[in-house]
């Protein structure tokens, strides 16, 4: 699944929850075996709190990222966005 497709699913979970009357929650991105899966996180938990990137994904020796952490973004990044148009411009998706 792309970071478009994700994030387009991000977006409808989060309009759900709001029209469901859920408020307080981050729309979380859950990695599984068969892909990606929306969660919720409490805004509590995720309020002034940044998630460092893994020291241990950085090969500071060749100045790049290690295997790890490329087989951790790849599904996220592969692939490619087809973009519709409509009259020259692009028709975006509306979930209402």
């Amino acid at each position: 699944m792309t970071d478009n497709q994700v994030a387009a699913m991000v977006g409808k979970v989060g309009v759900e929850k709001i029209l469901s009357g859920v408020s307080d929650v981050m729309i979380s991105i859950e990695k599984t075996e068969k892909g990606f899966e929306p969660g919720t996180v409490p805004l509590s938990k995720v309020a002034n709190y940044t998630k460092p990137f893994p020291k241990e994904w950085i090969d500071v020796e060749n100045r790049w990222v290690t295997k790890d952490a490329i087989e951790y973004m790849l599904p996220l990044i592969q692939g490619n966005v087809d973009v519709p148009y409509e009259n020259g411009l692009p028709k975006y998706i509306r979930f209402i």
